[in-house]
């Protein structure tokens, strides 16, 4: 038998014993597979959105995207979003968000230093831009950092509450052109000035003709020279 006859004739054979195993396959074994084939293909094709800022996986059959450095998933696609260096930026119901590292909190969506002080609870920026203390019972914000007035109670996320003896602040004075001194709940200096003078700052200054009023003597009139 000559080499082209025998090559004939092994293909002959190939080609029957394929259609005999084909045929022995049961018809929804075949149907499931491409039934398999097709969802497959379906659940690849989903992961082509996450954009061009970002790789798209599947975890669990659920899509999940990878986004580059500045950008965050936003409901399937990778969108630009930073928070500086000190915070992760994500996107809640389409809405950025910083979340800050410890001593830092979001300011018009970058993460800055924030820090009230040792007998501070959190601090954080109003939308001014402001800073904001929440002290512990016993100390207010005076300016940007919480002070003692007293005795204060210190939440430690470690230990129960302790209690420690701080030296009292000093006096209220807003100088001799002034009725009386006070501290807002915020530890501002609130100056009540005589007629003639006004509060600068934190103290009262003569604007010109000072009406004092003395406890042991009529009320006088003191000529005082204008403030350059």
């Amino acid at each position: 038998m000559s080499s082209n006859l025998m090559q004939m004739v092994l293909i002959a054979v190939f080609i029957c014993v394929s259609i005999v195993r084909s045929a022995s396959i049961p018809k929804n074994v075949i149907e499931q597979n491409r039934t398999d084939i097709h969802f497959i293909d379906s659940k690849l094709a989903a992961c082509e959105f996450c954009g061009e800022h970002g790789t798209c996986y599947l975890e669990e059959s659920v899509k999940k995207c990878k986004c580059n450095e500045g950008y965050a998933d936003d409901e399937g696609t990778c969108k630009q979003c930073d928070c500086g260096s000190d915070g992760q930026c994500i996107f809640e119901n389409g809405l950025k968000k910083c979340q800050c590292n410890y001593g830092f909190s979001d300011d018009e969506g970058i993460c800055k230093s924030c820090y009230c002080g040792e007998y501070s609870r959190s601090c954080s920026f109003d939308r001014f831009g402001s800073k904001n203390c929440e002290c512990y019972f016993g100390a207010i914000q005076i300016n940007d950092y919480c002070h003692a007035i007293g005795s204060v109670s210190v939440i430690s996320t470690t230990k129960m509450p302790s209690t420690t003896e701080f030296p009292t602040p000093k006096s209220c004075d807003c100088g001799k052109y002034s009725r009386s001194c006070s501290f807002d709940r915020f530890g501002r200096k609130n100056c009540d000035c005589y007629s003639g003078a006004i509060q600068i700052n934190d103290y009262c200054y003569a604007i010109g003709n000072v009406s004092v009023i003395s406890t042991t003597k009529m009320p006088r009139t003191t000529e005082f020279t204008t403030p350059k």
